[in-house]
């Protein structure tokens, strides 16, 4: 007998039905506008806390209106889906936290809780026209929050991200019909049943979905270092986590040596050219932003067994170290490191023990967030994959470094203010969850190797702290040759898929 009452499809039912229609109390009741998303986050927490304590009625299916699954809307709520809403409550509680140290409008509530909404039904849809819709919902909603604050650099890059998802979903529309004409169906849990060799379709799904994940070839890096602190923390936490989650589930049901190499390379060139661009930044929220480019490389090279777990423990670190960035960025009035390194002002304890939290966990070391994961992704490769991941970690620890080399501190507490107390609360849940994944698994993480790693790739972030050239490539990422390498790939993938 089932615990935990709250655990049945119908309740599940009406959770979606209340998320999605909790937002459109903001304009109604306007001065609720900050209480009402942390009412929302309080409810579907202890429908989380549920889950997690009874694992055992996991997954969890219903079909809306009583239809069947070939005709109705299904949703699956299984183990993927808890780590993937779960990392989008706790980082949006933060955010909202954070944003009480200022003055927002009404509107940016309603956006910022409408986009949690959203990726709540996403991480339950379970057929691929819904999928589509919560997708191009959640783009057109990060459209207006890259240029809520209306300066002219954040509506360019929020302009060349809907350029380039218009495409993006126009193909993934194009597959989704293709796969239906094949099959007669678009739920997952049919298609996982059945036989298809609808590989170009599903081919043209999967590279509408990198779009949405920030791979290189795909990405504008400027959507995440030109918008508002909250937003960029939100853009690569978890909203780039939006494809990924169905890039993991849909991958996995079909099993196609082409699509899973494709994925696999797709995700190591990421890696690889991440952390090479974030080497030869000097921006704080530039090297960020690789850095994210990077870290998705990680996922999609993790796959299923591995991607989905290290996707949460990115969520979280890179959800940190943004939101530290905007503290500096704050304190010291500068995005760039040499500017900030010449400044005498020093960094409190209270933030900067979370940035020192989030730069080791993203560097892997152990009893951090993601180190376990992050092994295991790269300890599960070839040796000639195991060695460029290996490295891609070690440039990231000397990108990421810089940031923090390059600051001065101070070893006393100034008061807690919202931004602090929002920081400090990611902080402690990646320790928490970095100490609970970590001891029980300690003997196959082989500490002594990552603390070595660490050791040289801070020695080496020292020696090239002020050596590196900076450059941006903008050339790489103009909306042209973006789209222009976006077709180039999706002929190359047409015509493999035919021979």
């Amino acid at each position: 007998m089932n615990a935990f009452p709250i655990l049945t499809p119908e309740f599940l039912q009406l959770l979606i039905i209340i998320c999605l229609s909790t937002p459109f109390l903001i304009p109604v009741v306007k001065k609720a506008a900050k209480a009402i998303p942390m009412i929302q986050i309080a409810f579907v927490s202890v429908f989380l806390v549920s889950a997690v304590l009874n694992p055992a009625d996991l997954p969890m299916k219903a079909v809306f209106g009583g239809w069947n699954r070939m005709r109705g809307v299904e949703i699956l709520f299984d183990h993927n889906s808890l780590l993937f809403i779960a990392a989008a409550y706790i980082i949006f509680l933060a955010v909202f936290v954070y944003t009480l140290s200022g003055k927002k409008e009404w509107q940016y509530y309603f956006l910022m809780n409408l986009i949690l909404s959203t990726l709540t039904a996403l991480f339950v849809a379970n057929d691929l026209f819904n999928i589509y819709v919560t997708l191009e919902l959640l783009s057109l909603l990060s459209y207006l929050m890259i240029s809520y604050e209306k300066k002219s650099r954040q509506v360019w890059a929020s302009l060349k991200y809907m350029i380039l998802g218009a495409v993006g979903f126009n193909i993934f529309l194009i597959g989704t019909a293709l796969v239906y004409a094949h099959t007669g169906t678009l739920n997952i849990t049919v298609l996982s049943s059945m036989k298809t060799d609808a590989t170009l379709p599903f081919l043209m799904i999967f590279s509408a979905l990198l779009i949405k994940s920030g791979v290189f070839f795909y990405s504008i890096p400027e959507t995440r270092s030109e918008s508002s602190t909250t937003v960029s923390a939100i853009l690569s936490g978890i909203i780039i986590k939006a494809g990924l989650f169905h890039i993991i589930r849909i991958s996995s049901m079909l099993n196609s040596p082409l699509i899973n190499t494709y994925l696999l390379w797709t995700g190591v060139i990421s890696a690889v050219a991440g952390t090479l661009l974030m080497l030869i930044q000097r921006d704080i929220k530039l090297i960020l932003a690789f850095s994210t480019m990077s870290h998705v490389g990680f996922i999609l090279a993790g796959g299923e067994v591995f991607g989905a777990e290290y996707a949460f423990a990115h969520a979280i670190i890179k959800a940190l170290l943004f939101l530290s960035a905007g503290t500096i960025i704050k304190r010291y009035g500068s995005r760039n490191i040499e500017r900030i390194q010449t400044m005498k002002k020093r960094l409190p304890l209270n933030e900067s023990l979370p940035l020192l939290i989030g730069f080791f966990s993203t560097a892997g070391l152990p009893f951090f967030l993601g180190s376990l994961f992050k092994k295991q992704i790269i300890y599960n490769l070839n040796p000639v994959l195991n060695l460029l991941l290996s490295l891609v970690s070690l440039g990231t620890t000397i990108a990421v470094g810089k940031i923090v080399l390059s600051l001065h501190y101070s070893f006393s507490f100034e008061r807690i203010t919202p931004r602090t107390l929002s920081i400090t609360f990611l902080a402690v849940v990646s320790l928490i969850m970095g100490v609970y994944r970590t001891v029980p698994n300690l003997a196959v993480m082989h500490p002594a190797e990552s603390v070595l790693f660490f050791s040289v790739g801070i020695t080496l972030s020292l020696f090239l702290k002020n050596r590196t050239k900076v450059c941006y490539p903008s050339f790489l990422f103009k909306t042209r040759h973006v789209l222009g390498i976006y077709y180039l790939i999706l002929g190359l993938l047409a015509g493999l898929s035919v021979l």
